[in-house]
């Protein structure tokens, strides 16, 4: 191979022109090809950055002295690379391996190109939320080599004022040329108040490998998510233990949970969430025969916001463990949600005729607020 010194090349590049002297193209299968370059991001423990060779096809005309030859690439060249690191302009090598001199020679120079930049947009972003969708131009596809700079502010924001994390990957990136896609995976919690006063936009930065950061821009606004309830399971008497099924929960919080029948409040000893949207919540003692028909008010609620409005379900009859047929003793009929204005509140209802009993449960309020 010949020096190519002179030859200039960009990220997203899938290919480039290399001149060899000696090259018998009948033997195209024969030679083997390592790429390199003249410094490596640091972010890249891998090499995956460095490209690899997918075939050579040599040019009609070519002699002895000299063949021009193009040299495509498996993938796009990654952005990590073509950047300049730390202000300084990269090269690209190679070295063959099987047919021909072994020796490492600079095959072309990236270009002197701007460092990533980051799209706007208006997306809403739910408070619990653990990525968010982002696009722009320039960005790596090795995760550990975006780190994302995630701020709350306006909208029209360009400039961080309140940094809520510094140290987010972008993944799942997909790029054609030099417009790129890609989900931040957020390190942190989204703050439980995002969605309230006038600092609810997220503003984002990226900054590629060792090149100066992005711009920064808004890419949504935080919201209060709107969550259901599909199923509750444990409204059956001798039960300690209800099983809450949610179509989304934000894990990163704590949680608060009410239970009374009628107007007297049912003592709650735990209560836990799953990642999959479980709430599991122990009772301080099993569900009395006594309440056998009465109504239940459950009211969940995150964040600090409490329940907006009471829900009610009905104390079956069907003893703990028994087997009534039904999934988990219960098949939910109405379901209602309620946001609150500062965060969000489950509420789940089973509507059923009143029957009026008397009450056997503690009486003394219960608000308890477990870190999850």
């Amino acid at each position: 191979m010949l020096d190519g010194t002179a030859t200039t090349i960009t990220g997203g590049a899938t290919s480039v022109n290399v001149n060899f002297c000696n090259f018998d193209s009948s033997k195209n299968g024969t030679y083997a090809l390592n790429f390199g370059v003249s410094s490596l991001p640091s972010c890249d423990v891998k090499n995956e950055t460095l490209p690899t060779l997918a075939s050579l096809v040599a040019a009609d005309g070519c002699t002895p002295d000299t063949c021009a030859v193009t040299v495509n690439f498996e993938s796009a060249l990654d952005w990590a690379v073509a950047l300049q690191n730390n202000g300084v302009t990269n090269t690209l090598t190679a070295q063959l391996t099987a047919g021909g001199n072994s020796d490492t020679v600079t095959i072309a120079t990236f270009e002197t190109t701007a460092a990533a930049v980051m799209n706007s947009g208006t997306a809403s972003v739910s408070v619990c939320a653990t990525e968010v969708d982002i696009s722009g131009s320039r960005f790596s596809s090795i995760s550990s080599c975006n780190m994302a700079q995630i701020c709350r502010g306006a909208g029209t924001d360009t400039t961080c004022t309140i940094e809520l994390m510094k140290d987010a990957e972008v993944t799942d990136v997909s790029c054609g040329g030099e417009n790129c896609s890609g989900k931040v995976a957020l390190s942190q919690p989204l703050p439980c108040d995002g969605s309230t006063g006038d600092a609810t936009a997220l503003i984002v930065g990226v900054t590629v490998a060792s090149s100066t950061q992005s711009n920064l821009v808004s890419v949504g606004s935080m919201a209060a998510p709107n969550f259901t309830i599909g199923d509750v399971r444990g409204l059956n008497v001798g039960s300690s233990e209800l099983v809450l099924t949610t179509d989304t929960f934000c894990a990163s919080s704590s949680i608060q949970l009410n239970v009374t029948v009628e107007d007297e409040t049912v003592e709650v000893s735990s209560v836990n969430s799953m990642t999959n949207g479980t709430v599991v919540v122990e009772l301080a003692s099993p569900l009395s025969s006594e309440l056998t028909g009465e109504d239940i008010e459950l009211s969940l609620s995150q964040c600090g916001d409490d329940a907006v409005a009471g829900s009610t379900g009905s104390i079956s009859t069907q003893e703990e463990n028994s087997d009534s047929g039904l999934s988990g003793s219960i098949v939910v009929g109405i379901i209602i949600a309620a946001v609150a204005l500062a965060g969000f509140v489950f509420e789940y209802v089973h509507h059923k005729r009143r029957q009026p009993m008397p009450v056997a449960q503690d009486s003394s309020v219960n608000n308890l607020n477990t870190p999850v």
